[in-house]
């Protein structure tokens, strides 16, 4: 903290927004990356880095050793070699990176290299060699390792810590061979003391310093629980078999205990190595290459393929099964498609024709692009029985085939088709075969629609099954096929259930909305297509769980006036079943629409209510609720629009801005304080969409590996709509607005006066409205007036160092994706009021989203810029500016937001749709839908920018972008001074 203040007072900080940017001395950067290589910030080293003209061969060493990239790290190391060849410190790291590698044969190749050619160091490289030596199970070369690490000797620096760990549990293993019980434990106990210190020190930072050390007394506990089963006898001579009933036990222990470890490759590893050498001894090859499986998985995952590839040869070697399964996501992930697909297809062919199915084996080997070895199908009634195995193979090539586009639609249906066959109760094959054939809706009713402008017209059909006919199906005859599947998969599992539940309604919506306008009279092919789905609805309603609609219910409360009159009833039933089940939950997203100005809306949400009140089976207290509920919304009303007078008493909370919304705090029961403000004259239920959309994204980033590490989020808060014009929104504790905190700093530096200062800035852009450019009024005029200063807050707010470096990294965090969350949706007046910073953590929160779906872009000024980057947002980065973390949570971001490209759409899509969504004034008060052009747009450029394509005003076209050069092109968008100087003045893009 102290020394980078230090630099940014002599150089400045990078920042292309501001005024001038700063020139950095090397030293100076050099000794920030000596500092950051310490604090486990792999992406602040990386910024850095851009600090300096060219990367010296230690910057790159730093970077990649800390990112975890251990070829480049080898390739580094040979190079200082080259220039260093005595460097002990070179030669240990070239062991950590074949450790890291698992080159561990070659690793004891190298050390035995060491020992003889620099004895002086023998205690390093034995303690080194120890860690490759146990994992190989080379017990004589462990022990002569040992033996080597006991005499005294020249440590090198920073080879001690995880080297003297696996020291420790080397000998705990020399003892279990010697079936010597009291040194066993005696060992163990001294290695859990040795880790007690440092593990309290670690915890009082944070969990996260403390982890390692948890892992390795995980490792130490699964020791101890082997040494109990041996008892008496060594490991290398007593064997265990799966009949064991004790030890099978221990097994499936050991196996849930990893699943609550970090799913990392250095927390996971050690833990796989010792379980390998278990199953070894007891001569159990397909449980080590299960294990080597698991090791491969990680690997794959952190992006370290060699390793991987490694790792797969060694599970087929012991013949673990379904290795052709991690073999071909190795081969997808290293874009290798036809490689993995070719894998999967070999596979398939091998397994029985009578498992497989004589279809799905005929749709393999159509059409296909990969050269074919079909041999004998082998007899091996296991394998057989193992159709669980089998159908997630074939849904992973018929995935891949369908992402491809390698086989006509007949062959992928029948391969999906197959897959749901072999595993009827499986959800996954239901989900997938439903999204494919609604595709296939959506293709042909685009096709169609282009094709017969004038109206829909009808083609013959003989079969609503997914079969081909000699004539094009129309597109809402395969509406049941595709809502049925959906619907099974649901009733099968939730782990789709905010992809297909959505995308189940809104299809079943739209198909109710071309009934309607198409007539029952003059088609009895619709007729019957609409029965089948009213069919199918209601089966949904009696089978499916209620806590799943009640996920979707703010999409069925927006639909309770849709044009079908059987949609309407259905949809209004199953309201009220939610809300018979979940009344405290399911009354709050009806107030708004209870409340409506629209009489039909009304009705309707008085109808379902009251339908609710009597089949509520909790006596006289369940129907107070209702009546409580209904006074309570009342209340609340009148709340938000009570009149405001000119004099108020100081402990009243009315805020100052426009609508004089109320700051209200309710009691808990549980005594805690909840503040609320109450917003009059304000529509939040876009606001209340957008909360359900970020709890989405917050769900998807958990669950990618590198934004769970990090552990990326979007800050929430619960809004609550309670009519078309007023609501309810959770107040964010400790929380500012950036523009009221920059004006305090501006204030104390004599930069900003409350009275003079927005006069004075209003007369210089009208003094420069069309006398000089945009660009060059705001950094020749208005810049100089206010040098950025954000940095300051941080200072203040967080002065104790390590509170300040975590501030700084969580506002880069969840500054960087709200960024591209909300260039994604098109969220704009992004002022200094609706961006708000938490003064305990310093976590970015936006508020207000009124001008959402690109919204901005049809203002009278538009928003040029695709997020708020200004130069203090810069500013409040570090000296690095945007490089480094910032940029690197802009490209996880995005690539999470762009792998899910499908579910976020399937759930955006039903904004289109949604009349209690305003797209336009006209539409405001209207109580029929219609359809949506500009909603239809907005979600056309939501697409556009999921596939890497620059869309905005000004923006020049562009082919899709890979998510590297999208995030920098964004980035390089919102700091232009073109762009920001074209900005509505009082959006001040100067702040």
């Amino acid at each position: 903290m102290y020394f980078e203040s230090h630099v940014r007072g002599k150089s400045g900080a990078f920042n292309p927004a501001a005024e001038r940017s700063g020139i950095f001395e090397d030293e100076d950067v050099s000794y920030l990356m000596e500092t950051y290589s310490c604090l486990d910030e792999p992406d602040g080293l990386s910024g850095l880095a851009c600090l300096r003209k060219s990367l010296s061969l230690q910057d790159q060493l730093l970077i990649n050793k800390r990112a975890g990239n251990w070829a480049e790290v080898l390739t580094s190391c040979e190079q200082a070699l080259q220039m260093e060849p005595c460097s002990i410190q070179r030669h240990s790291d070239v062991l950590n990176c074949l450790l890291n590698m698992c080159h561990l044969q070659a690793m004891v190749t190298h050390v035995d290299g060491l020992i003889s050619r620099v004895p002086q160091n023998k205690k390093t490289w034995c303690m080194q060699g120890v860690q490759a030596a146990w994992r190989l199970g080379r017990w004589d070369l462990m022990d002569e390792y040992i033996s080597g690490a006991d005499h005294d000797g020249l440590l090198c620096s920073g080879s001690e810590s995880n080297a003297s760990f696996d020291m420790d549990v080397a000998k705990i293993l020399q003892s279990m061979m010697k079936k010597d019980q009291f040194s066993v434990a005696e060992k163990i106990a001294l290695s859990k003391q040795a880790l007690i210190a440092p593990l309290a020190a670690a915890g009082m930072d944070s969990y996260v310093r403390a982890y390692p050390f948890i892992v390795k007394l995980h490792l130490l506990r699964e020791l101890e629980d082997f040494q109990t089963l041996l008892v008496d006898d060594s490991f290398l001579v007593k064997k265990f078999h799966l009949g064991h009933l004790e030890f099978t036990k221990l097994m499936d222990n050991w196996e849930h205990r990893l699943r609550f470890t970090q799913p990392s490759l250095w927390a996971r590893e050690p833990l796989l190595a010792f379980r390998r050498l278990v199953f070894g001894a007891s001569s159990l090859g397909a449980h080590v290459g299960i294990c080597w499986l698991q090791y491969a998985k990680l690997c794959r995952l952190a992006g370290h393929y060699e390793t991987a590839n490694r790792a797969i040869l060694e599970a087929q070697a012991s013949g673990a099964p379904n290795v052709h399964m991690e073999k071909a996501k190795l081969l997808w992930s290293t874009r290798r498609s036809d490689g993995a697909i070719a894998e999967l297809q070999q596979t398939l062919l091998h397994m029985p024709e009578k498992v497989v199915g004589a279809a799905a084996r005929s749709s393999i080997t159509s059409l296909s692009l990969v050269p074919l070895n079909p041999q004998p199908a082998f007899c091996d009634t296991q394998a057989s029985s193992e159709n669980l195995d089998i159908a997630k193979t074939l849904l992973l090539y018929s995935r891949w085939i369908h992402y491809t586009g390698q086989k006509q639609k007949e062959d992928v249906i029948t391969l999906y088709t197959r897959v749901r066959d072999l595993q009827p109760k499986w959800e996954k094959g239901f989900f997938y075969l439903a999204k494919y054939c609604d595709e296939v809706l959506v293709d042909a009713r685009k096709r169609q629609e282009d094709n017969y402008e004038l109206g829909p017209r009808l083609v013959p059909l003989t079969s609503t099954s997914i079969s081909p006919s000699n004539t094009e199906r129309r597109w809402w005859t395969y509406a049941p096929d595709v809502l049925l599947f959906y619907a099974k998969g649901l009733h099968r599992g939730h782990k789709n259930l905010f992809q297909a539940l959505p995308r189940l309604l809104t299809l079943w919506f739209e198909f109710g909305s071309v009934y309607q306008r198409c007539g029952s009279s003059s088609n009895q092919e619709l007729k019957k297509v609409h029965d089948k789905v009213m069919s199918i609805m209601r089966g949904c309603l009696k089978d499916l769980p209620t806590y799943q609609w009640l996920t979707v219910l703010p999409q069925l409360v927006s639909r309770i006036c849709h044009q079908n009159e059987d949609t309407v009833k259905l949809v209004k039933r199953i309201i009220t079943s939610v809300i018979l089940q979940y009344p405290q939950q399911g009354l709050w997203i009806m107030a708004a629409v209870s409340k409506s100005a629209v009489p039909s809306r009304r009705e309707a949400a008085a109808a379902i209510i009251q339908e609710a009140k009597k089949g509520f089976n909790q006596g006289n207290n369940g129907s107070n609720l209702f009546v409580q509920f209904a006074s309570l919304i009342d209340h609340l009303i009148r709340l938000c629009f009570h009149p405001v007078y000119q004099r108020i008493a100081d402990e009243a909370e009315i805020l100052s801005s426009l609508q004089r919304p109320k700051k209200i705090v309710l009691l808990g029961s549980d005594g805690m304080e909840h503040p609320f403000l109450c917003k009059p004259k304000d529509d939040l239920r876009k606001d209340a969409r957008m909360m359900e959309f970020t709890a989405m994204i917050n769900r998807l980033l958990s669950k990618y590996p590198e934004s769970r590490r990090r552990k990326l989020y979007i800050r929430t808060f619960a809004v609550i709509p309670l009519t078309e014009d007023c609501g309810m929104v959770e107040w964010v504790p400790h929380t500012r607005g950036l523009r009221h905190i920059l004006q305090d700093i501006y204030i104390k530096c004599g930069k900003f006066d409350r009275q003079k200062t927005n006069p004075q800035i209003k007369r210089i852009y009208d003094q420069c409205h069309g006398k000089m450019p945009e660009d060059e009024m705001l950094k020749n005029k208005i810049l100089p007036l206010f040098p950025p200063i954000f940095h300051k807050w941080f200072l203040t707010t967080f002065s104790e160092p390590a509170a300040w470096f975590r501030a700084r990294v969580a506002y880069a965090h969840t500054t960087a994706v709200w960024s591209m969350v909300g260039h994604i949706v098109g969220l704009g007046d992004r002022h200094g009021e609706n961006i708000l910073f938490d003064s305990t953590t310093g976590d970015c929160v936006h508020v207000d989203f009124s001008c959402l779906f690109d919204k901005g872009l049809q203002l009278e000024k538009p928003e040029l810029v695709p997020f708020r980057l200004t130069q203090n947002m810069i500013d409040g980065l570090g000296i690095t500016g945007y490089e480094g973390i910032f940029l690197r949570v802009c490209e996880i971001t995005l690539s999470v937001l762009r792998t899910h490209r499908e579910t976020l759409m399937s759930v955006l899509e039903t904004f289109i749709h949604d009349p209690l969504v305003e797209w336009t004034k006209s539409h405001k008060s209207s109580g029929v839908e219609v359809q949506n052009p500009h909603a239809q747009r907005a979600i056309n450029n939501i697409e556009e920018r999921l596939q890497g394509v620059v869309v905005g005003v000004g923006a020049a076209p562009s082919l899709p972008l890979a998510v590297e050069g999208q995030a920098r092109r964004l980035i390089a968008e919102a700091v232009s001074h073109k762009n920001l100087g074209k900005m509505y003045i009082w959006w001040m893009p100067w702040f």
